[in-house]
């Protein structure tokens, strides 16, 4: 089960027109779009519009949902799209991919990916996307190797609304959304909601889903504010599926075999979290007697859990002028997270385990803050230049035992954690983009990417060595056609 809340504010610009003695209030939101690119940016990068995920929207994690455009590769635990499910972009995995809502991070500050799981059906509260392939425009939170991936939420409707859309399919797949919202209330205030319900058998055993997510916002508007707030929350109940078969496993025991919690041919309904024959000295616990004998390898249950917080806020301004195109903007951010362990059973124990007991604990904390500046001037008439200058830094500190065993430290025992890391990364950007006529455009680009080690970087590598950070230089070249019928293109890129 997992949660995640996003609270946003947003102002407005607001227009008033006297016409016929009746008042017309035109809103239009400033949104957190200067990480977006525009037909003159020269990066690789595809819109999806509304009423594009609308039209494939059956339950399915964003991921999925993205599947169709250039460069994207998706792959689904259970089978069926629905749970967990990850993307890669240019061979490049999630850790790899920058993904913000409004401009706010998404990513997981320690794994630096986006379990969409704990997202189920934010599709169908989402305005518009926007996929840059390589490392794109400058953005906040994680930095982005393959892709950034940016979601807008939905703006508010003028009128009052409900809608119910549901949908049904394959290994009893099936969706339930109901969407309400109230309209423009005495000129000033509007609320909208959406409540959805999604599950799956899966395709593979013992892969079912459930999941479950509310989406709310409201928001004030006179002649020249807003303040907005959104919220939402997802949870999710998952089977294990993340093992794969093998061929002779498929030949043994059929296509759908998954070894999550299969523990014996007549038992495929064991235990999740099951571990066979595991010293008891690496979860903190002292051997036992039993039936006159020493007992210090045992089966037994585990339960890993986590409790993290994070918050921060983000900032854009804008400048336009005939031939310049100007932004600055940032964001600020801090994680706080404790990971933990515990002990539920172990097999012929004598006596009763302590349910407060940790056999590791360890605290993770984050600040991340970024500033980025960009600029589009046309020097001629249809030819552009882009310059993009970007300066990340981050402290990350982990203290505390790791999950792991050290079994050859002078006195073995559970990993120890003492990191305290500072990055400092300065990410230039720059191209041109030449629109030859209505129809046709060229661009080409240079960008300098950074990435910080992930958790599992410093847990899973060496007891006294440390990761270093990751460096990506990005060469572009690209054309693209565009009538009234037909879009096309071709993008050549080195990274």
């Amino acid at each position: 089960m997992a949660a995640c809340l996003l609270m946003a504010t947003l102002g407005v610009c607001a227009q008033t027109h006297e016409k016929d003695s009746l008042r017309v209030i035109s809103l239009q939101e400033v949104e957190i779009i200067s990480t977006r690119a525009t037909g003159t940016t020269p990066v690789a990068f595809t819109n999806v519009s509304k009423e594009q995920l609308k039209k494939q929207n059956f339950g399915q994690d964003i991921p999925y949902l993205l599947s169709f455009t250039p460069s994207v590769l998706t792959t689904s635990d259970a089978g069926a799209g629905i749970g967990y499910t990850s993307i890669r972009v240019r061979g490049t995995d999630a850790t790899r991919i920058n993904v913000t809502t409004n401009g706010i991070p998404i990513n997981d500050a320690e794994s630096h990916t986006v379990f969409w799981v704990n997202l189920p059906d934010f599709a169908s509260s989402v305005k518009d996307m926007q996929v840059q392939r390589g490392a794109g425009t400058s953005t906040n939170g994680a930095g982005a190797f393959g892709a950034s991936i940016n979601m807008q939420t939905g703006d508010f409707s003028m009128k009052p609304y409900a809608e119910f859309n549901g949908s049904y399919g394959s290994f009893h797949t099936h969706k339930e959304t109901v969407k309400v919202g109230t309209g423009l209330i005495n000129n000033h205030w509007s609320f909208d909601a959406r409540l959805s319900n999604i599950s799956t058998d899966g395709y593979i055993d013992r892969a079912s889903v459930g999941l479950n997510s509310y989406y709310l916002q409201g928001g004030y508007y006179n002649d020249n504010t807003s303040i907005k707030l959104i919220t939402f929350a997802g949870k999710e109940r998952t089977y294990h599926a993340w093992n794969y078969a093998s061929k002779e496993e498929m030949e043994r025991y059929g296509r759908r075999y998954n070894s999550c919690g299969f523990m014996y041919a007549t038992d495929r309904d064991g235990h999740q979290e099951y571990k066979g024959e595991r010293s008891l000295a690496e979860y903190g616990m002292s051997p036992f007697e039993y039936n006159g004998g020493k007992v210090e390898v045992s089966d037994l249950i585990r339960k890993k859990a986590m409790d993290n917080w994070f918050g921060g806020g983000i900032f854009s301004v804008s400048y336009k002028a005939d031939r310049l195109h100007a932004s600055l903007g940032g964001a600020l951010n801090r994680y706080d997270g404790d990971h933990f362990g515990k002990v539920l059973w172990v097999k012929n124990y004598i006596g009763e385990l302590n349910p407060d007991h940790d056999y590791y604990r360890n605290n993770a904390t984050k600040n991340d803050g970024n500033i980025y500046l960009k600029a589009n001037y046309e020097l001629v008439s249809g030819l552009s230049a882009y310059l993009d200058l970007r300066y990340r830094h981050i402290n990350y500190k982990i203290n505390g035992l790791n999950d792991k065993y050290n079994w050859t430290a002078t006195t073995p025992g559970m990993q120890k954690l003492d990191i305290d890391e500072d990055f400092d990364f300065f990410n230039p950007k720059a191209g041109l983009s030449w629109q030859i006529d209505r129809n046709h455009r060229l661009y080409g680009s240079f960008s300098v990417a950074h990435k910080e080690p992930t958790r599992n970087n410093y847990t899973d590598g060496y007891f006294t060595e440390h990761p270093k950070a990751e460096r990506l230089f990005d060469y572009e070249l690209g054309y693209t056609f565009a009538n009234s019928w037909l879009h096309a293109g071709a993008n050549f890129y080195y990274m």
